[in-house]
């Protein structure tokens, strides 16, 4: 069992460095790429270079990795605007709300969705800010991996490189709670928002 968990780490470092040396902005990878991608098996990486999320995050000047998840999410974390259906889109959000004047809203109207108000959405507007910033500021690695190994290289990575923006599963993320902390503002933006 030690010696696979050891084949698994080793994968997982791998991909992680493959991730990191093939990544491409975002604004240049097409619709059709990210849909093709998403069909098939395997996980996405999303790094960022500047300073705009606080944090500490890119204060070396190198890439770091904010985020790691399966193919199969990549349309509905980085071309659908819909914030209320994605972590990272609210994690973002959150970060940036201040800078750009994001505007958080309920993520719906109905009052059996008991995650509204803390899984806000944003107002077209905002939406549309942060998709354009998302365009110029973030970069995507994607790697195929075999779909019985996709969950369990994700969790290695997210051990191994702690990604800020994962917050499920990531005790090693040392902005995790701050992280947290911006989107409790942001729900509770929501919960005030008026039409």
């Amino acid at each position: 069992m030690i010696e696979k968990e050891n084949v698994l780490w080793q994968v997982a470092q791998q991909m992680m460095a493959n991730l990191q040396a093939n990544n491409t902005k975002l604004a240049d990878i097409t619709a059709e790429k990210l849909q093709s991608f998403a069909e098939g098996n395997g996980v996405f990486a999303v790094f960022y270079a500047g300073r705009e999320l606080g944090l500490g995050i890119g204060k070396d000047g190198q890439a770091a990795m904010l985020y790691v998840d399966a193919a199969s999410q990549i349309v509905r974390h980085l071309q659908a605007e819909n914030t209320g259906d994605t972590g990272l889109r609210r994690s973002l959000a959150a970060l940036l709300a201040v800078k750009y004047d994001l505007q958080a809203k309920p993520r719906s109207n109905d009052a059996e969705d008991v995650d509204r108000y803390d899984n806000y959405a944003l107002t077209a507007e905002s939406e549309a800010a942060l998709t354009a910033w998302m365009k110029e500021n973030l970069a995507v690695g994607m790697v195929e991996a075999p779909a019985d190994s996709v969950e369990q290289l994700i969790t290695a990575m997210i051990a191994g490189a702690a990604p800020a923006l994962n917050l499920t599963n990531n005790n090693n993320n040392q902005y995790g709670a701050e992280v947290k902390r911006c989107r409790k503002q942001l729900a509770a933006a929501a919960r005030n928002w008026q039409e």
